[in-house]
């Protein structure tokens, strides 16, 4: 591992970005000049201290006054201190915003071949109003049972496809009216938007996912396994997406790339800054990869194996693309490096914002989840129709799940950026804690972010 004082070592296997340190408990990062990275590797390679050369100690001496270099005693001492202040109190809040996601159906328009929802059981099986309501009264209830006050702050419209129907996008309009105060957000395959444009409630509280694996031929080929397909669909689909923009909407593109068509992304990125999409200040694109989340490193090997991930992340930064394609359950690392200049580091100990009520995943079958990556099977917390019942025992569970009170996780210095791993990766893998990615020291070292430049200064 390129572990070193509770430092993590980025690019040290780099041949593009320069080498440097990230603390991964004060969230301090240094550059590493040429002499400074040889001795530190050398470091590495010796078991104790008292084995280090005069310019090693020099060097360790140096590191340590800057307190980029924190030994395990005192990295036990700060945790204790960050303990007693209250950092981490696990304590519910009941003044938690209370954001959820509606699946409106588990049915599709597409039939996508890597769709991680093809084979469920209730693929056809729809909400209607009664559910909404019953949504509606599942807060009420928990607001007069818990004492729940937290507002609801954005709802996530999803599917199967949200837009399959006049009758789901109608539904849409009623959530809104229903929440009038929140954020709506659909997540659309953007087949039906045009068709169903009128019947969606067009405003400033109105976001829209839309899903983009490439060019033409590739995405219809994606999106329909293969099978021959109008070319109008996406047509349309661009078209929805001017039409939005021209609205003032904010729409977030996302392609899920995979060994397949990683190499057509700097051509879709050239295709949307030509038809002005991507020139629109309100239009964002993002990559992702296909997940599996009974894979401790939640990689769908079908589609990318780790040493594919490597090579399509190399590809993007050769051809000076502005996205970049990662493991999941890295992000929080990535927020640490990346974050701006001078701005405060303070650790997180829990994966992800689901906790007691709160990022719940209400599916059509009138089941609740902890979160929208759910299986039939897993993670449920709850219902809500036809009747409302809370697994407590579950929820306080997943609420007070940190990396402070396990013991798996004490010792670990890569904790804070780990978090114990996804909820839902643990629960597949039968474990409390699961490490994912930072277990494979092969995936650590060769990390690379070319955050850093010359002209930046790291805070420290």
């Amino acid at each position: 591992m390129a572990l070193i004082q509770n430092n993590l070592i980025i690019n040290k296997n780099s041949e593009r970005y320069s080498p440097f340190l990230v603390n991964l408990l004060s969230g301090r990062r240094r550059r590493l000049d040429g002499d400074e990275f040889s001795l530190v590797c050398s470091m590495l390679e010796k078991e104790n201290i008292t084995n280090f050369n005069e310019a090693e100690l020099a060097l360790y001496d140096k590191l340590t006054k800057e307190k980029q270099f924190v030994d395990d005693t005192l990295r036990s001492e700060i945790e204790q201190k960050m303990v007693q202040s209250g950092m981490f109190n696990p304590i519910l809040d009941p003044s938690v915003t209370l954001d959820f996601t509606i699946s409106l159906t588990m049915d599709c328009n597409m039939q996508c071949y890597y769709c991680y929802e093809k084979n469920y059981k209730n693929k056809s099986s729809y909400i209607n109003r009664d559910y909404i309501d019953a949504i509606y009264d599942f807060y009420a209830f928990c607001r007069k049972e818990y004492g729940a006050n937290g507002a609801v702050g954005e709802i996530g419209i999803t599917g199967g496809e949200p837009l399959i129907s006049e009758e789901t996008a109608k539904l849409v309009k009623y959530i809104s009216k229903k929440w009038s105060d929140s954020k709506i957000t659909i997540i659309t395959n953007g087949k039906n938007l045009l068709k169903y444009y009128d019947e969606l409630p067009i405003g400033e509280s109105l976001k829209v996912h839309l899903s983009l694996d490439g060019l033409k031929e590739t995405h219809l080929n994606r999106r329909y396994s293969g099978k021959t397909t109008d070319g109008k669909i996406y047509d349309d689909i661009i078209l929805g997406i001017k039409r939005l923009l021209s609205d003032n909407i904010t729409v977030r593109l996302q392609a899920v790339i995979d060994k397949n068509n990683y190499q057509e992304l700097p051509q879709l990125h050239e295709f949307l800054l030509a038809e002005d999409i991507l020139s629109s200040a309100n239009c964002g694109f993002v990559v992702s990869q296909v997940n599996d989340f009974s894979n401790q490193f939640a990689i769908n090997e079908e589609f990318n194996t780790k040493h594919e991930i490597s090579k399509m992340q190399k590809y993007l930064s050769e051809h000076n693309t502005p996205y970049d394609i990662s493991y999941f359950g890295l992000s929080r690392l990535y927020e640490l490096i990346g974050r701006p200049v001078n701005e405060p580091y303070i650790p997180k100990h829990f994966f992800c914002n689901t906790g007691f009520l709160s990022k719940y995943f209400f599916s059509p079958d009138g089941k609740i989840y902890f979160c929208n990556c759910f299986d039939e099977d897993k993670g449920i917390v709850g219902t809500y129709f036809p009747n409302v019942s809370i697994n407590e025992d579950a929820t306080l569970k997943l609420a007070k799940r940190s990396v402070i009170n396990h013991d798996k996780c004490q010792a670990c210095s890569y904790k804070f950026v780990c978090l114990g791993g996804c909820p839902k990766i643990s629960e597949g893998v039968g474990e409390d804690m699961t490490c994912g990615v930072f277990l494979d020291s092969e995936i650590m070292d060769n990390l690379e972010y070319n955050y850093l430049n010359p002209q930046i200064p790291i805070s420290v």
